[in-house]
């Protein structure tokens, strides 16, 4: 009995010193997932995977049922639109379109063959590039299935009637294949290929309308965007969701500028306000203003700043979280080091 008791207080502290922190969920600049040269800015782009005729096979129930011509060219020219609009929203690179001649693309094969030194020297003479970015394979299927139940509505008087409802969960499947090359070299530096997939389903009360395939339900946007971002990850600096926490109580002032600061979510001010407490003469408020400053100042995006504030927080109570946050914000700091680079940023 004693034991549980000791068990339920042992509880009841820990709830207690969680509830003076509160965890801010954020998102931060994170490196490309692979090393693309800094000095690597303009970027001619490619379509040598498809063409207006190329088709996607659709199966009914694992049978083959027919195919559909143009949709895996929308398709990748979706992702490459997709893929630059996220590139150039992060800054990293600007890119120039090139136009590639029908023919150029293997609709026998999954990818086009590799570009050749020569070719890519022509280029890069007639666009000055930095790079080329060529969309070199694509793969589309689409699989759906039916079923037939019956569905209650009401009819044009407002009664209940049953009615055959038709309905049919299909899957879009895209592989695509991207060659990254460097121009000053004439080297391919990167090669991607991976699979994408989304699901979604159709009702209809006819049977001639379920059967009926249109481009505009196949989650095309979708499908192509999840592609599109996923390379964006692999070869520019991208946001990431993480969280950080901070102090929230342990004075009045303290409780008030948390409070504020959920209201408003205006860092800003909540660092001015915190920055006040840094000298205050209780040494816990102290440590908790620093603390809290520190994460201002890496929200704020100054995270040598940062360091600075985490290291007076130390000073006053060298306390494990402390300690965990000076150690994130060392490695944080090299990853912004890197961010900056590949963003061409200069160090302040």
């Amino acid at each position: 009995m004693h034991r549980i008791q000791l068990i339920n207080v042992l509880f009841l502290i820990f709830l207690l010193c969680g509830c003076e922190t509160t965890y801010h969920y954020t998102e931060f600049l994170k490196p490309s997932k692979t090393y693309i040269p800094s000095s690597i800015y303009v970027v001619g782009v490619l379509q040598r995977s498809t063409t207006q005729n190329s088709i996607c096979p659709v199966y009914m129930d694992r049978m083959p049922y027919g195919e559909i011509k143009a949709v895996p060219y929308r398709a990748s020219n979706l992702a490459i639109d997709n893929l630059k609009k996220l590139c150039e929203d992060i800054g990293r690179f600007k890119f120039i379109s090139i136009e590639v001649n029908d023919s150029v693309p293997n609709e026998e094969e999954f990818a086009t063959a590799p570009l050749t030194a020569a070719q890519i020297q022509t280029l890069t003479v007639e666009y000055n590039l930095d790079a080329i970015l060529s969309l070199d394979g694509q793969d589309m299927v689409i699989r759906t299935s039916g079923s037939v139940s019956v569905a209650s509505v009401s009819d044009g008087s407002g009664m209940p009637t049953q009615v055959p409802e038709f309905s049919k969960e299909s899957q879009v499947s895209m592989s695509l294949l991207w060659r990254f090359y460097d121009c000053s070299t004439g080297q391919k530096i990167d090669e991607y290929q991976e699979n994408y997939e989304r699901y979604f389903s159709r009702v209809s009360y006819r049977e001639e309308e379920i059967q009926e395939l249109k481009d505009e339900d196949m989650g095309l946007m979708d499908i192509s965007g999840m592609a599109a971002y996923d390379y964006f990850e692999r070869i520019a600096p991208h946001w990431e969701p993480d969280y950080r926490q901070y102090f929230n109580g342990g004075s009045d002032e303290l409780t008030s500028i948390s409070e504020k600061l959920n209201l408003t979510g205006n860092w800003e001010e909540a660092a001015k306000s915190w920055l006040q407490l840094t000298s205050a003469d209780d040494p816990k408020v102290r440590h908790k203003a620093c603390f809290n400053m520190a994460l201002a100042s890496e929200i704020l995006g100054q995270p040598r700043l940062s360091k600075e504030w985490i290291t007076k927080a130390k000073m006053t109570n060298p306390t494990k979280r402390t300690l965990k946050y000076e150690e994130l914000l060392d490695r944080q700091i090299l990853v912004y080091e890197v961010v900056n680079s590949q963003l061409g940023i200069s160090e302040k």
